[in-house]
């Protein structure tokens, strides 16, 4: 579990996957298995601090998830004539901040609750407390970090990430007047960690990019509705093809 993949069907086009805070690059196996389904290789990323234990994510910051994308991105742009970056959460600013540097060959990004602007609402805390009292929704937040081992006491030693958060998402909005390639945005209104007017701030913001929005009614950050995540699904296949 939790392992950086790379599939390859011998196409020129590559999809990248890049899980958010806390997350893991299992959270995107349908929608990485959809897109290789289609011709298209796949490939996801393991940041710096996720996939072990509380302590390595108390390590991680910024600089550490920004440069390593940025190596992976490096690297394979050696192989590949053109990459889309698919990202969920944190994974989007990282992933916003790479298309604006121009560094590879990246020809678009689909941004999966991307987290512009948190959720600071008083129905938004209340939707977290729902999240952590239920196993089944709980499952989809623990996949990359046992965030059983976390207690209050240790909680404070992930300031780090937490700080490291802020500055991604503070040099992607800044960063997003250089953004020239394609973007799909797709926000949910249910989201409980992300406030559902980032959309707007990325449409407004990216001046230079084609922009295309999609709405979800009923999902929450990372735990999406069935009919949903085919709706998801077929919009990424439609944006990658």
């Amino acid at each position: 579990m939790h392992t950086p993949t790379h599939r390859t069907c011998g196409s020129d086009t590559l999809a990248v996957f890049v899980h958010g805070f806390m997350g893991s690059p299992d959270q995107f196996d349908d929608l990485a298995d959809a897109v290789f389904a289609a011709g298209i290789d796949v490939a996801t990323v393991l940041l710096p601090g996720h996939g072990g234990t509380w302590r390595d994510f108390a390590r991680s910051d910024y600089r550490a998830w920004q440069s390593h994308l940025c190596e992976r991105l490096t690297e394979l742009s050696r192989t590949y004539g053109r990459i889309y970056l698919v990202g969920h959460s944190l994974g989007c600013l990282l992933s916003l901040i790479e298309c604006a540097e121009a560094r590879h060959v990246i020809v678009g990004a689909f941004l999966l609750c991307p987290a512009v602007r948190l959720n600071l609402r008083p129905t938004a805390f209340a939707a977290r407390v729902r999240v952590m009292r239920d196993d089944t929704l709980r499952t989809a937040y623990r996949d990359s970090l046992p965030l059983n081992s976390l207690r209050s006491w240790n909680v404070p030693l992930l300031l780090r990430p937490a700080i490291g958060y802020l500055t991604a998402a503070g040099k992607a909005r800044k960063c997003l007047d250089r953004v020239r390639v394609p973007v799909v945005i797709v926000c949910s209104r249910g989201d409980e960690v992300v406030a559902f007017r980032s959309a707007k701030i990325l449409e407004r913001g990216l001046t230079n990019a084609k922009t295309t929005s999609l709405t979800l009614e009923t999902s929450m950050h990372a735990r999406f509705a069935a009919e949903e995540r085919a709706l998801i699904r077929d919009a990424l296949l439609d944006f990658v093809r």
